[in-house]
């Protein structure tokens, strides 16, 4: 399975100024969640999402648009 990270809206997409500062990108075009982070590890998912006050979601097999 796949997961991704979601704040309210936006999701999570990488670490920026050493990992100080996360990035986020707004799913408002068709294709546009293609470039949020997918994370293999449900764990590792889980740990940034505790960091930005974020949410888990799984990403449907074959949906990772």
């Amino acid at each position: 399975m796949k997961w991704r990270v979601r704040v309210n809206n936006m999701y999570f997409l990488r670490w920026e100024d050493g990992g100080l500062a996360p990035v986020f990108m707004i799913n408002d075009s068709l294709g546009k969640l293609k470039e949020a982070s997918v994370f293999g590890d449900y764990h590792m998912a889980k740990h940034v999402a505790g960091h930005v006050g974020g949410v888990v979601e799984r990403v449907e097999e074959g949906l990772i648009e």
